[in-house]
């Protein structure tokens, strides 16, 4: 029989029994009755392989087609208030989910271990397990983070992005600088201190490295973090603007913008910065470059019809095409989905102020995510291809948000307490 799903008590009891019989510590009578209770016990165990449920994506059946119309409420219990707390905030993000104290559709139990914490989650009345994980990680804090990732994809069957990290560029004086951190601000680590204006850091693939553009030498020009290292160098210092590099998802490609030529044009370089090929020719000013999932096209800003508009520039045909959002007159700073490459979401003028758009290219249509006041901009999707991160700007304050593109919920990162955050650039590790 197949032991792998045996409770470990019954694994020890078993094979006791065994030890002791081969051993001749106890006698021919008893040894009978342990054969007994052995095939008793085995019994037991065929019965608890039965009846333990198959630990796939739970079919929730009628849940799952109304996921996308409706929040699933969710009870989250633990028996550590600083356990339950972080979870709660967390699944606070989620569009796709309601905390509520009872009669939840399920039961989310978290229980720290001596290696991570132990997940669980119940349905049905009476409530039922349905599913048991163990999240390990360096610490409790990420062990939460995984486990939560763990029962999203259990209920949903998409990826968990609490697991997360940022880059961002934060203010907590009169300076702007590089910034770390997890998705809940639980952890931040502030990589430099130039006390020079800084813009844009982008991650590499493998999540060890960061892109950014900074004027520590007086004019803007490209820089590149080691975070094993903790070193920084010159990445492209060309004259003119150096801006907007972003990492191909492979890692082994930079795209940016150059102005070397005399107008801000794209270039791609090496994952080291050497030898950057210029991509565009003409008149017209590029910016913001990303990269399609499968690393055969860059998503960039152009004018060429007057207004800044969204291209895809076909690096297989060498050709530039207009993506026919039809939602403003300027749009910008593209994001390509990362599991649905169709999807482009960009900021977009509006009304005297800006919001976040998104165009499927299955179906050529567009529509805004968000409608509030204040400006919305600087998106970047997450790894569930559901939420992005944005920055909402209202007076001089920015902050960080998560904005889910099913329901349009969005939640704020950090407290005022932090300080400002923009331009955030998400990685799963």
């Amino acid at each position: 029989m197949h032991h792998k799903w045996w409770p470990p008590s019954l694994l020890k009891a078993l094979n006791s029994g065994r030890a002791m019989a081969r051993a001749g510590i106890i006698d021919s009578e008893i040894k009978i009755d342990v054969r007994y209770i052995q095939r008793i016990m085995q019994w037991f165990c065929l019965l608890f392989l039965i009846v333990q449920p198959v630990y796939g994506v739970i079919n929730i059946g009628e849940l799952s087609r109304q996921s996308k119309e409706r929040a699933i409420p969710i009870e989250i219990v633990s028996s550590q208030a600083k356990i339950s707390d972080l979870a709660k905030r967390a699944f606070g993000l989620h569009g796709g989910y309601v905390v509520v104290k009872e009669k939840g559709d399920f039961v989310f139990r978290m229980e720290e271990v001596k290696k991570g914490v132990v997940v669980t989650i119940e349905s049905g009345e009476p409530r039922r397990l349905v599913y048991r994980e163990e999240a390990q990680a360096k610490d409790w804090k990420e062990s939460v983070y995984k486990g939560c990732d763990h029962l999203v994809e259990k209920t949903l069957g998409i990826p968990g992005f609490f697991g997360g990290e940022l880059t961002f560029v934060g203010e907590r004086d009169e300076y702007k600088e590089i910034y770390v951190s997890d998705l809940l601000f639980q952890s931040v680590w502030q990589l430099t201190h130039d006390r020079s204006k800084v813009v844009a850091p982008r991650w590499s693939p493998d999540g060890k490295r960061i892109l950014y553009t900074g004027y520590k030498n007086g004019f803007p020009d490209i820089f590149l973090i080691n975070l094993s290292s903790g070193q920084r160098r010159l990445f492209a210092g060309y004259e003119g603007t150096n801006a907007g590099g972003a990492f191909s998802p492979k890692g082994n490609q930079v795209a940016m913008i150059l102005s070397s030529s005399g107008n801000p044009e794209l270039y791609i370089a090496d994952g080291e910065g050497r030898r950057p090929k210029r991509m565009t020719q003409n008149k017209f000013l590029e910016a913001s470059p990303c990269w399609s999932p499968d690393g055969q096209s860059i998503y960039l800003t152009s004018d060429i019809i007057g207004g800044p508009q969204i291209y895809r520039f076909n690096l297989l045909k060498n050709e530039m095409e207009m993506i026919p959002t039809r939602l403003s007159g300027y749009c910008t700073e593209p994001t390509v989905n990362p599991l649905h490459s169709r999807q482009v979401a960009f900021t977009a003028a509006v009304n005297k102020g800006f919001q976040i758009g998104i165009y499927d290219g299955s179906t050529q249509e567009s529509r805004f995510l968000t409608t509030t006041d204040g400006y919305h901009i600087e998106p970047c999707w997450t790894n569930d291809g559901r939420h992005l991160v944005v920055t909402v700007q209202k007076g001089d304050d920015k902050k960080l948000i998560i904005l889910d593109s099913v329901t349009g919920k969005s939640t704020s990162l950090h407290t005022k307490e932090f300080g400002q955050s923009s331009m955030g650039s998400f990685i799963y590790k």
